[in-house]
């Protein structure tokens, strides 16, 4: 029986989109898309290894999870709030 939900979405004809040109033609050995944790610390292992890197976001560096977690300390966990107070500050 087929359903709005049997075609994935991938599988349906899409055009290509355009992108602009890093500014004065610039080129880079590795382009990143995603200023979050992970982008920057795989610009920061490339560049220590010599590659010439851009990181590409669409806001800010750092202004999603990455940045923003809750950093939530749960009482269910192995450790209580008490003990990261006394521990950690």
């Amino acid at each position: 029986m087929a359903t709005a939900f049997s075609d994935p979405i991938w599988r349906k004809p899409q055009t290509a989109s355009t992108f602009q040109s890093l500014p004065n033609g610039e080129r880079v050995d590795l382009a990143i898309v995603g200023g979050g944790i992970m982008g920057l610390s795989t610009a920061l292992h490339a560049a220590r290894l010599g590659l010439s890197v851009q990181v590409l976001d669409a806001g800010e560096i750092g202004q999603g999870a990455s940045g923003l977690n809750g950093g939530q300390v749960i009482p269910g966990l192995k450790y209580d709030p008490e003990w990261l107070l006394e521990h950690f500050g």
